[in-house]
């Protein structure tokens, strides 16, 4: 979609994909792929698919699991994620879903034992994480949330090179169970 006016303006599209239904671990699962599309006189400049996992408000969190084995990494960080961050990235990001930074609301009436991590702010974590180890941004930067972050509570990020100009990368609760997986390619 082509910007008019300023050539310095960006034009944003937003587009409904696919809508899947699966069985998960805890039940029903609908799944909703959104298409954003950022572009500029130029052309496209940001490009992104999100999938969006919806289940019914009746189901209740998985029992518990044992964590992931831990493979070394070539490189880590630790950070603690507090509600004011929380808070932040909702407003950052006009995300206002309540689970993000109402205790009450995330524990009483979702069912949740705590705020709920958001993934995209583990994604930017990661993503900025991949851009200081390679002393640049990613060109292209996928990732998938495998199992919600409660907080607040400290993360720990890894990545391990693959290959040239590829990384993968994931985020560890303080459980041990990773909560997102992630490549990085330049």
């Amino acid at each position: 979609m082509p910007a008019r006016g300023n050539p310095n303006s960006l034009n944003r599209h937003y587009g409904l994909g696919v809508v899947e239904e699966k069985q998960g671990r805890t039940g029903r699962l609908t799944f909703v792929t959104v298409r954003h599309e950022i572009s500029n006189a130029a052309g496209p400049v940001v490009e992104e698919d999100q999938i969006i996992a919806y289940r019914p408000t009746e189901v209740g969190i998985a029992p518990p699991t044992l964590p992931d084995p831990r493979s070394p990494a070539s490189h880590e960080r630790i950070v603690d994620v507090d509600p004011v961050l929380l808070f932040r990235y909702s407003a950052l990001t006009f995300k206002g879903h309540r689970i993000h930074y109402d205790a009450p609301y995330a524990t009483n009436v979702e069912h949740y034992p705590g705020l709920v991590i958001h993934g995209p702010l583990q994604a930017t974590l990661l993503m900025n994480f991949a851009a200081v180890i390679a002393g640049q941004a990613p060109r292209r930067f996928s990732f998938r949330g495998v199992r919600p972050a409660i907080g607040p509570q400290t993360l720990l990020l890894s990545g391990t090179a693959r290959g040239k100009g590829e990384m993968e990368m994931e985020v560890r609760a303080s459980d041990g169970h990773v909560t997102v997986k992630a490549t990085a390619q330049w």
